[in-house]
């Protein structure tokens, strides 16, 4: 019952004043009006962060009354650096407080913290305490600021951080940290019974500072972070999605010249949204990748250390790649001074392909993480001592003859958006070669002596995984999203090679704002096939049907062998219910290169004429 208390008396006391301090805030005029950076478009209640913040104290109160108080005063500072930053966020939510100001009382409150043991001891050495002490403060200011960018849409960093607390408060049952974070995680689900889309009450910078204060100093426990798995794996992997956001946000405003510290819809649950999905489903996504990071973070800490060291560089190979093609999308608002929720996405940045040394750098922290992974698995994460000083002599040598080999089959000229099967065939022999000239070298140097040979077997699969599937990623996304972009419906007649270009036309081409429903093809063998993950639904005969069931409200011709009577069937279908007919075709047409700039002289000219017309009828004098 104590393990549960928190919880169940914060989530109680959060139903009744998260509604109160709504309509407190309502009565005083203290809400969020729209505006053109931020998402909302409703005027919405502010101070969520006090309702938050009381029912995370009364959480903590019931418990200490349960449990008794004594063991609670050493965490005393963490409530008081929080209630005091939720403070600073009640005036800055009225006043608009300085950044510079915000950051000093954020340091203040991280003194506290430090002083009552949140801190890192990864650096064991005393000459080293200062470095300590330095990223401890870093690390409190920095989780605290990326949970206040976070707060950018409905849901998204209440749900976050209850996320984040709950791997915590789980992770450290029985102590006064698991207390804390389970009263969090219970004030938190009471406010997402408002907050979630469409909200009526905002936390605001109240509630944002209190939160991440309090998530930060928490994700430093005090008998927990000593080791690199320990520092790594509760702090910045369960925490991955407010530093993927806030990584995110900084490099495209940098990039685009533009002030960090100011809202904007540049977020990564905005570019998402702008990519085809719905506020609630971009929301879920962001929480889905929390929870997965959080489960394999405190997984590979309770079940290996070893484990811990391979596998969650692979979280954050996976967090990085989706902030690189996050990256790729920026925003233009279609007229100046009016906020619309679809603006224009153009490419700010295409790091993926046209800067081959980001390439070239993951494919070494693969081949490094690939290595020790084959090494892990080949000893079920429990390497002898002499196996690992093997992996420290081999691997220069693994890592210079798979970059050889990556670089003599061409790994490095393709598009990542455009892979087939010809690229993976490539990384297939890429991978073999690797590790044929790493054997090799091994044998020549030290004779191969003491290498286990299914090391090497498993690393050339595991490289081939990661390049192949580092490579693919941004087509996967790309497709996954591709099917839930906005755009007219429409259905393709002919389910051959010219349905197949035409769909896929379709599905990357945006400018035409078309999306797929399905195929029909007069071929029955063809019926219920699926193309790029279409349906071939029925035959043409079939229309009549297919439109009660399946939304169209365009046939596309993808075919040129349709009969004449077909043909004259699809028209008096489209003439009968307003559905309009269009032929895709693919065309090589000869030019007149050479009468093309004399066409377009004869353009200017014209022109010309019709502006000095212009100048003229403007100067005549107007008739009294």
């Amino acid at each position: 019952m104590s393990l549960w208390l928190p919880w169940l008396a914060a989530l109680a006391a959060g139903i009744v004043l998260v509604p109160a301090m709504r309509a407190i805030a309502r009565s005083r005029g203290w809400v969020a009006a729209p505006t053109a950076d931020r998402w909302h478009r409703a005027p919405t209640a502010l101070m969520g962060g006090v309702a938050i913040s009381a029912a995370m104290l009364a959480g903590v109160a019931a418990s200490a009354a349960f449990d008794g108080v004594r063991r609670f005063e050493p965490w005393l500072a963490l409530l008081v650096g929080g209630s005091f930053l939720c403070l600073i966020g009640v005036i800055d939510d009225r006043r608009n407080l300085k950044p510079a100001t915000k950051v000093v009382t954020q340091l203040i409150a991280a003194a506290l913290a430090i002083s009552a043991g949140y801190q890192i001891r990864f650096f064991d050495h005393d000459h080293y305490q200062i470095l300590n002490l330095a990223v401890s403060f870093f690390w409190i200011v920095a989780i605290t600021n990326a949970v206040n960018l976070l707060d950018n849409m409905d849901g998204l960093a209440a749900g976050i951080v209850m996320i984040a607390a709950a791997y915590i408060g789980l992770g450290h049952a029985g102590s006064s940290d698991s207390v804390l974070a389970l009263a969090l995680v219970g004030s938190l689900g009471a406010f997402l019974l408002f907050n979630f889309s469409p909200a009526s009450i905002f936390m605001g910078d109240s509630g944002s500072m209190f939160i991440g204060y309090t998530l930060a100093c928490l994700s430093l426990a005090r008998d927990d972070a000593s080791n690199i798995v320990s520092f790594i794996a509760v702090p910045a992997a369960t925490l991955m999605v407010p530093i993927l956001d806030t990584s995110l946000v900084t490099v495209t405003r940098l990039v685009r010249g533009c002030s960090i510290a100011e809202g904007g819809r540049d977020h990564a649950s905005h570019r998402l949204v702008m990519l085809g999905l719905s506020e609630r489903e971009a929301v879920g996504v962001l929480w889905f990748l929390a929870l997965v990071a959080g489960a394999a973070a405190n997984f590979t800490k309770a079940y290996s250390y070893q484990l811990g060291l391979g596998l969650l560089p692979m979280i954050i190979i996976g967090f990085g790649l989706l902030g690189i093609y996050l990256s790729r999308l920026s925003f233009v608002e279609e007229e100046e001074g009016e906020h619309h929720r679809n603006g224009y996405v153009r490419l700010a940045l295409d790091i993926s392909y046209k800067r081959r040394v980001l390439e070239v750098l993951l494919d070494f922290v693969l081949i490094v993480v690939c290595y020790y992974l084959a090494y892990g698995l080949r000893f079920e994460f429990a390497m002898p001592r002499q196996m690992f000083a093997l992996f420290e002599k081999s691997l220069p040598i693994t890592v210079a003859m798979t970059m050889f080999a990556f670089f003599y089959q061409g790994v490095y000229r393709g598009f990542w958006t455009y892979v087939s099967t010809e690229d993976l065939t490539k990384y297939v022999k890429a991978c073999a070669l690797a590790v044929l000239l790493t054997v090799l070298s091994l044998v020549l140097l030290y004779r191969f002596d003491g290498y286990p040979r299914s090391v090497f077997a498993i690393y050339g699969l595991l490289m081939f995984v990661g390049v192949g599937g580092t490579r693919v990623s941004f087509r996967l996304m790309d497709e996954a999203l591709q099917r839930r972009r906005p755009g007219r419906p429409v259905l393709i007649v002919g389910a051959g090679s010219g349905g197949e270009i035409a769909v896929r036309e379709l599905m990357r081409n945006t400018a035409l704002e078309r999306r797929v429903a399905g195929f029909v093809d007069d071929d029955r063998l063809k019926h219920g096939r699926r193309i790029h993950g279409y349906p071939v639904l029925g035959s043409t005969d079939e229309l009549e049907e297919l439109r009660e069931h399946v939304a169209f409200e365009e046939v596309v011709l993808a075919t040129g062998k349709l009969p004449p009577a077909t043909l004259e069937r699809l028209q008096r279908f489209g003439e009968r219910h307003g559905v309009p007919l269009r032929r895709f075709r693919v065309e090589l047409l000869d030019d007149d290169f050479a009468a093309a700039p004399r066409q377009v002289e004869a353009v200017q000219a014209v022109e010309r004429q019709e502006e000095l017309l212009d100048i003229a009828l403007a100067s005549e004098p107007r008739a009294r």
